[in-house]
């Protein structure tokens, strides 16, 4: 009996989609993160730099104000390099378009069951209604994100995605299966999401002790 050997078929490639959304996720996870670092950075270099400028103004000692000097184009030299590294990371902002979010969210489902095939993903929405305004890419990009985090850093067996209508919002609720009494909050994933959320005008909402165990992205939806 001939021996079957292993080839390409037996695992077959994730279809460009999921490739390209894999990337996506990528970059904008390099925004997100470097814009959180550079957030982190900038605030206490801002309060060293005020420190500074007041002892500078009033110390008399000439080796003091020449030491402070040098600390403060230090300062501004490192402040100036993060604001370059910012810009250097930055993506034109995506305009809005007029969409059924129900398609979007259940591509970037797809897209993470061809990569993930052990867990098992299921999407449900409300009835349909009517169209709203976002940026397609990135939306699809941030519902693959929380899908990545949940299946590959909190170990999810299973997720339920579900899209609410509530009136002006848009929800989409990710349940995990088994349940969490918590999440990794620092994951690049949700990182990625919550950056989206917040330049949407909404939120990444976490789930409260006694409530529900499901990650929310709530937006807000300008109906067309």
């Amino acid at each position: 009996m001939t021996q079957r050997s292993h080839t390409e078929s037996d695992h077959p490639s994730p279809p460009d989609d999921a490739i390209g959304i894999v990337r996506d996720e990528r970059d904008a996870a390099l925004r997100a993160l470097t814009g959180r670092l550079a957030h982190e950075l900038r605030n206490p270099l801002a309060a060293v730099r005020a420190a500074c400028s007041s002892l500078h103004d009033d110390v008399r000692d000439t080796d003091h104000r020449y030491r402070l000097a040098l600390t403060l184009r230090e300062v501004d030299r490192v402040l100036e390099s993060i604001s370059a590294t910012v810009l250097s990371v930055a993506r034109p902002q995506e305009p809005t378009v007029d969409l059924d979010p129900a398609p979007v969210v259940q591509s970037a489902v797809a897209a993470a069951r061809s990569l993930h095939r052990s867990a098992q993903l299921a999407f449900s929405s409300d009835p349909a209604g009517p169209l709203c305004q976002l940026a397609e890419e990135g939306f699809r990009t941030a519902i693959f994100a929380v899908l990545d985090h949940l299946i590959s850093t909190e170990k999810a067996d299973a997720v339920a995605v579900r899209l609410a209508r509530p009136v002006g919002r848009l929800q989409v609720q990710f349940t995990p299966v088994p349940a969490r009494t918590g999440f990794a909050q620092l994951g690049l994933g949700l990182l990625v999401a919550e950056r989206f959320s917040r330049d949407a005008g909404g939120q990444l909402q976490w789930p409260d002790d006694d409530g529900p165990n499901c990650l929310t992205m709530d937006l807000p939806c300008n109906y067309v």
